[in-house]
């Protein structure tokens, strides 16, 4: 069987992506709303980078997939948790 691309993949990418375009828009949906919206899309951030965390290690436990799509997909989810990490540990220590 040759190997391919299956629904864990793109899941994964999704929510990989949701969570990287949630935190760039946090601030535009914020002014625009009228910081009505805020505490939802902060909600959708963490729900998504934790499970875009739970399907790396569901994604890469698989052996008949490719893996290309989930590599790019692990780089967003490191890229986002060093970013939560950070301004978790700013918010903690600075204010």
């Amino acid at each position: 069987m040759s190997k391919r691309y299956s629904w864990r993949s793109y899941t994964y990418l999704i929510f990989a992506l949701l969570a990287s375009l949630s935190m760039v828009l946090l601030d535009p949906i914020a002014i625009a709303t009228n910081e009505q919206v805020g505490f939802l899309v902060i909600i959708v951030v963490i729900v998504s980078a934790l499970a875009s965390i739970l399907l790396t290690f569901i994604t890469f436990s698989t052996k008949n997939e490719k893996k290309w799509i989930a590599v790019i997909a692990l780089v967003l989810t490191i890229i986002n948790t060093g970013i939560l990490a950070f301004f978790i540990w700013f918010g903690a220590n600075l204010s």
